[in-house]
C-alpha cells in the first residue's frame, strides 16, 4: 500500500477538481496476504458494493427503494448521460473503441444518436441478458458503432489471423473457418486490448456469483464452477492484450469518472499486477499492497468540455437541438414525411426500405440570408448518402459522401439560404437503405456574421485537421506512443502560427547543415569567427552571458503574470537543459581550442579578451539551446496571446511594448501582421545573435549551434501540447 499512498494523497487535489471519488482510505487493504480464489472471491466483495444507474437513457437510478438523489449522483441520469463523462474526447467528439468513426453526441448530451449503441464489452447473453447489475456496470459500457457492435454480437475476444469476417480498420473479425479456435473471434485495436481485458476480468470478479448462461458454459467460453471462470484460451488471449497494452490516461481517467458515478473501482486498473496473481504468472503468490503498482492519480486527464447554450445568444429560425419525426411534426410549418424514421431520442434516418424521407421547412419568409446547419452522417449499413436542399423548389446544394472501410464520420453540414426564400427542404437521395442518410441536430441562423461564432464554439463542431490526425496517429502509433502524435500535432500548429521564426529557422538550419557537409569543420569555424571588431568584443561577450539569468528572470516574470505561460516557459527550458546535458555528456566533444590544439596546431585562434576559454563538452550548445528555447517559447507565447480570446486583452499588453498597437474588442484580438512580423523578427535575432557568439568567442563549433538550434526548437514544441491545454482549459460547470 506504500506506493499508492503517496499518489492517492498527492491525487486528492486533483480528484476534488476533476470532481472525481478518491480511494476510501483502507478500500483494498482486505486483499492482503490473499491469493487465487480467495483473493478474487475477496475482490468481488470489495468492488461489488455501489450503485447502478438504469440502463439507457434518463431514468432514476435504484440506489435505494424508494429511489433518492446521493450526493455527487447525477439527476435522474441513466447510462447514456454518463457516457459524455467517461467517454467523450478532449474536442467532444466520442472515444468509440469499435471503430474510426467520428461522432458526437446528440444535442451536447448523452442520447442514442446516429449508428450508436451502447455495447457491453462482456456480452450480455454470456448471462442470459437479465437486467441485473452487470447489465448496467459502466466499467463494461461503452458508446460504440452500431455495425461493429451488431458484429460483435456475443462472439469471444481472440488472435485475429485474417479479418475476413469484418474489419473496419479499428475492430476485426475473423470467421469460424480461419480462426484458429474454431469460432469467431474478435480484436480490437491494439490501443484498447488492455482496455478489454481488464473489462472481462472485472466482469468476472464483481459478478462472479450470478447464473451464467448454459449456452456459453456448453460453448467451453466460461467455466463457472472453476474461480479462473474463463476457458484457458480466452485468458490467454485477455492475459495478452493486458500485457501488451497496459493501463493508459484514457482508462485511468475512465474510471475515476465511473468511480464518482458509481461509487466502487476497477481493481485491475488501480492495481494492474492483480491480474497476475489471480489468472497470470503470479498464482499461487500472495498478494501484498506494499509490492502493488499503483495507477491510482497518475493518469493525465483532458478537461470535460461542457455543453455550449447556443439558443439564446443567436437569431434563430429553425432550432432542432434533438431531431426526431415527432418533434418536427410538432413545429408549426415543419414537416417530417412518413418514411422518415427516428433513432431513440434525437436523430432519424432518412427513409425506410426503399422510400427516401425528406424534412420540409416553410412559411420562412426569410428577409434575409440565412444558413441552415445540420449534422448528418451515413446509415449504419450504408456504403454512401446523399442529401439534396432546395430553397423554394430550386436545388441549391447536394451533399454526397462515400463511405470507406466501414468508417461514417459525423459531419457537420451548412448551407447559405438566399434572402426572399419561403420554404427549404432536405431530400434523401438513393432508394435503398444502401444509400441513406443519418441526421441529428439541425439549425436556421441569421444573421451570417453571427453563425461563424456558434460554429466555432460549439463543443459538437465539425473536427479540426488537427483531431482528425490526432486520432490517425494514435491507431496507427499506438496508445502508449502518443508522443509522436503531440510532437507532430504541436509543430503543424506552430508552423501555421509562427510561419516567421520558424521559415528563418529553417533556413539557417538548411544553411548551417549544406556548409558542414560541403566544408571541414576546422575551416569552417574560421570562417566564421576570424571577423572580430572592438564593438563586437563588447557587445557579443554581453549578449551571450544574458544565457545565464535572462531565462529564470522570465520565467518568474511569466509566472507572476500568467501561471500557466510561466509553467510552459518553465518546462521548456528544463526539458532542453536535460536534453542537451545528457548528450554533453555522452559525447564529451572538445571545444574549438582544444580542438585546434590537436588538429591543427600551426592555427592560431581569435580571441576576445578577458573570456574564460572552456576545453570539453562542446556538443551541442548548451547557449545556443537556450537562446532559441527562450526566444521560440516568448514567439509561441505572443501568437498564442495575439489570438487568444482571453478575457484579458493580449493586445493591451503587447502594447506596453509596441506603442502603436492598437487594444482591440474582446471579439477581435488578433495582432495586425505587421506587429506579428516584427516581433517573430525580434525574436528570431535575437536567439540567432546570440548562438552565433559563440562561434565568435570560439566557445563552439558551427556543429554545436546547429543540434543547439534544433533541440531549442524541439523542446518547445514538445511541451507546447501542455501549454495548450492548460492555457485554453475552461472551468468545470458540472454540478455534483
Amino acid at each position: 500500500m506504500k506506493k499508492c499512498t503517496f499518489l492517492i494523497s498527492f491525487a486528492l487535489l486533483a480528484s476534488m477538481i476533476l470532481n472525481a471519488e478518491p480511494i476510501p482510505d483502507g478500500y483494498y487493504s482486505s486483499i492482503e496476504g490473499k491469493s487465487d480464489s480467495i483473493l478474487k472471491s475477496t475482490l468481488c466483495q470489495i468492488v461489488g458494493g455501489g450503485v447502478r444507474y438504469e440502463y439507457g437513457t434518463t431514468s432514476y437510478h435504484t440506489s435505494s427503494n424508494p429511489p433518492q438523489w446521493e450526493k455527487g449522483d447525477l439527476k435522474a441520469y441513466g447510462t447514456w448521460q454518463a457516457l459524455p463523462l467517461t467517454d467523450r474526447r478532449e474536442d467532444g467528439s466520442i472515444w468509440d473503441m469499435y471503430s474510426n468513426s467520428v461522432r458526437y453526441y446528440p444535442n451536447k448530451q448523452g442520447e442514442s444518436g446516429c449508428s450508436l449503441n451502447i455495447e457491453h464489452c462482456l456480452p450480455k447473453s454470456w448471462w442470459g441478458g437479465d437486467v441485473n447489475d452487470a447489465y448496467k456496470d459502466l466499467y463494461h459500457l461503452n458508446p460504440s458503432d452500431a455495425q461493429a457492435n451488431s458484429q460483435k454480437s456475443n462472439y469471444a475476444p481472440g488472435h485475429v489471423q485474417k479479418g475476413d469476417k469484418f474489419d473496419n480498420g479499428s475492430f476485426r473479425m475473423d470467421s469460424k473457418s480461419k480462426s484458429t479456435y474454431g469460432y469467431i473471434c474478435f480484436e480490437p485495436a491494439p490501443e484498447y486490448r488492455g482496455d478489454f481485458a481488464r473489462a472481462y476480468f472485472y466482469i468476472a470478479t464483481a459478478y462472479e456469483n450470478i447464473k451464467w448462461s448454459d449456452t456459453y458454459i456448453s460453448a467451453g467460453y466460461i467455466r463457472p464452477d472453476n474461480y479462473l471462470f474463463f476457458s484457458d484460451a480466452i485468458i490467454q488471449v485477455l492475459l495478452d492484450w493486458h500485457r501488451e497494452d497496459p493501463v493508459s490516461d484514457k482508462e485511468i481517467c475512465r474510471a475515476e469518472q465511473i468511480s464518482s458515478i458509481q461509487h466502487n473501482r476497477n481493481p485491475y486498473i488501480d492495481y494492474p499486477e492483480l491480474i497476475e496473481h489471480i489468472w497470470g504468472n503470479k498464482k499461487g503468490q500472495s498478494a501484498s499492497l506494499d509490492n502493488l503498482m499503483c495507477t491510482y492519480g497518475t493518469g493525465t486527464c483532458s478537461e470535460f468540455v461542457p455543453p455550449v447554450d447556443t439558443e439564446h445568444k443567436f437569431d434563430t429560425l429553425l432550432n432542432f437541438p434533438a431531431l426526431t419525426k415527432s418533434i418536427v411534426n410538432a413545429v408549426p410549418n415543419c414537416f417530417a414525411s412518413d418514411k422518415i424514421q427516428s433513432n431513440g431520442t434525437s436523430s432519424i434516418t432518412m427513409g425506410a426500405s426503399t422510400t427516401d424521407g425528406f424534412l420540409s421547412f416553410s412559411k420562412l419568409n426569410l428577409q434575409k440570408e440565412a444558413t441552415l446547419i445540420f449534422r448528418a452522417s451515413a446509415y449504419n449499413t450504408a456504403t454512401s448518402m446523399q442529401l439534396d436542399i432546395y430553397a423554394d423548389d430550386q436545388l441549391i446544394n447536394t451533399i454526397s459522401e462515400d463511405v470507406e472501410n466501414f468508417t461514417r464520420n459525423e459531419v457537420r453540414y451548412t448551407t447559405t439560404i438566399p434572402a426572399g426564400t419561403d420554404s427549404v427542404s432536405i431530400v434523401s437521395v438513393g432508394g435503398a437503405t444502401t444509400k441513406r442518410a443519418c441526421m441529428q441536430e439541425l439549425y436556421l441562423l441569421t444573421p451570417k456574421s453571427e453563425i461563424e461564432t456558434i460554429l466555432s464554439s460549439a463543443s459538437t463542431a465539425q473536427p479540426t485537421a488537427k483531431k482528425v490526425f490526432q486520432r490517425h496517429i494514435i491507431h496507427h502509433c499506438g496508445q502508449p506512443h502518443l508522443l509522436c502524435s503531440w510532437i507532430m500535432i504541436t509543430l503543424t500548429e506552430s508552423i501555421k502560427r509562427n510561419s516567421v521564426f520558424l521559415g528563418l529557422w529553417l533556413a539557417s538550419v538548411l544553411a548551417l547543415t549544406i556548409a558542414l557537409i560541403l566544408i571541414d569543420k576546422g575551416t569552417l569555424h574560421l570562417l566564421l569567427c576570424d571577423h572580430h571588431s572592438a564593438w563586437a568584443d563588447r557587445l557579443l561577450p554581453v549578449l551571450s552571458d544574458t544565457c545565464h539569468w535572462l531565462p529564470y528572470a522570465l520565467s518568474a516574470v511569466l509566472l507572476l503574470w500568467r501561471w500557466q505561460a510561466g509553467v510552459f516557459m518553465s518546462g521548456s527550458l528544463i526539458l532542453s537543459t536535460i536534453i542537451t546535458q545528457t548528450i554533453k555528456h555522452i559525447v564529451r566533444a572538445p571545444r574549438p581550442l582544444t580542438w585546434f590544439a590537436e588538429n591543427m596546431p600551426d592555427v592560431t585562434l581569435p580571441l576576445t579578451e578577458g573570456i574564460n576559454m572552456h576545453h570539453y563538452l562542446s556538443f551541442p550548445s548548451g547557449h545556443s539551446t537556450t537562446f532559441f528555447c527562450l526566444y521560440f517559447a516568448l514567439t509561441a507565447l505572443f501568437t498564442y496571446y495575439s489570438y487568444s480570446a482571453s478575457p484579458v486583452s493580449a493586445n493591451a499588453f503587447w502594447a506596453k511594448l509596441f506603442p502603436k498597437t492598437q487594444a482591440t474588442p474582446s471579439s477581435s484580438r488578433k495582432a495586425s501582421p505587421s506587429v506579428q512580423i516584427a516581433v517573430q523578427l525580434l525574436f528570431f535575432s535575437l536567439a540567432a545573435v546570440g548562438s552565433y557568439s559563440r562561434i565568435y568567442l570560439s566557445q563552439h563549433f558551427a556543429l554545436d549551434v546547429l543540434a543547439g538550434m534544433l533541440i531549442g526548437v524541439f523542446s518547445v514544441a514538445l511541451v507546447a501540447h501542455i501549454f495548450v491545454a492548460v492555457m485554453r482549459r475552461k472551468p468545470d460547470t458540472r454540478t455534483a
